[in-house]
């Protein structure tokens, strides 16, 4: 799950800063990465559904 989690983060940065790209905009690195490590703290948090033991 963790290793979804840092996945996410570069996700969520390289999707914002093509949007931003597309739309025009700069967005400060700090919020976009700030927003992009709640996703993935959220998502480590959550824990894993897929991962539980039988």
């Amino acid at each position: 799950m963790l290793a979804f989690a840092i996945l996410s983060l570069f996700v969520t940065v390289f999707i914002v800063d093509a949007a931003a790209g597309i739309g025009g905009l700069e967005p400060s690195d700090d919020f976009v990465v700030l927003g992009a490590s709640l996703l993935a703290a959220a998502a480590i948090v959550a824990g894993g559904g897929l991962s539980t033991v039988e």
